[in-house]
């Protein structure tokens, strides 16, 4: 649907138009245009640049906004954090109590809205990526003595997304901690540490590990339970969606249809619109 149509059906409307070139980050669009009383027209271009969290905003009904990316713009959320290592904590005499890991965090979502508005959006020459979930922390271990006993678990990996999720941190023990999970960036998923348990010398088991942060717009690994069997992981954190706008008409103008910009991978994540 050309733009024109558009903004024939709002004449006499308040016509507004920005072209960003430098990343933003939290944006709200709405609240960018000094929040105007009426209903109006907003033409929104990101070109070569970079929209963390972007927020459509609480716009009158009757609004339309136009949003165009090109030069490769992007809009992006960022990677949830990973979760927490179960600790091995004292329990009683010489004896030590394992704990659950951590759930990891979800991924932040892209694009979002709640107006009951109408948002075209041409992504032929730009890309709408939710942040990666971050994994669970591994659990921890029961014990009084042995092979595998006081093993607090790893820390999950941080999600892939625009500032990545922080790796979580490994599970205290009075033996055998648990390592840290690696942050996330916009390249890479961060990786699960290890549980105490794998990292003792000799010990090659994957007890009580931290789960992987996960890619653009995908849900992150659970940590595994650990080495007595008793508590388990910590769950993966959710896929942030690429949009997630249920009460926003989206009209997809450009060349592309929506199923096809995702198999382009110009969207990645599940997306939430009329």
């Amino acid at each position: 649907m050309p733009w024109g149509s558009n903004l024939i059906a709002v004449l006499g409307s308040a016509q507004l138009s920005v072209t960003f070139t430098t990343d933003q980050t939290d944006l709200d669009l709405y609240a960018y245009f000094g929040s105007p009383a009426g209903a109006g027209v907003a033409i929104v271009t990101f070109s070569a640049c970079d929209a963390q969290s972007l927020n459509i905003g609480a716009w009158p009904n009757g609004s339309i906004v136009n949003l165009i990316m090109v030069g490769g713009a992007r809009i992006l959320g960022r990677g949830g954090a990973g979760g927490g290592g179960g600790n091995s904590v004292p329990w009683g005499h010489n004896e030590n109590r394992g704990e659950p890991g951590v759930a990891g965090s979800a991924g932040q979502d892209a694009l979002i809205s709640t107006a009951a508005i109408t948002v075209n959006i041409n992504l032929d020459d730009g890309y709408c990526w939710g942040g990666g979930g971050g994994g669970g922390g591994g659990g921890g271990s029961d014990g009084s003595d042995g092979a595998g006993n006081y093993s607090a678990g790893g820390g999950g990996g941080g999600g892939k997304g625009w500032g990545g999720g922080a790796g979580g941190a490994g599970g205290t023990a009075t033996r055998r901690a648990g390592n840290p999970g690696t942050a996330g960036d916009e390249f890479n998923a961060g990786v699960g540490g290890y549980g105490g348990h794998h990292i003792q010398s000799g010990h090659s088991a994957s007890d009580g590990d931290g789960g992987n942060g996960a890619d653009w717009g995908t849900a992150g690994s659970a940590g595994t339970t650990g080495w007595t069997g008793t508590y388990a992981g910590g769950a993966a954190g959710a896929a942030g969606k690429a949009i997630n706008a249920p009460a926003t008409t989206f009209v997809f103008n450009g060349a592309l249809t929506e199923g096809q910009l995702v198999i382009a991978l110009r969207i990645l994540g599940a997306s939430i619109h009329i």
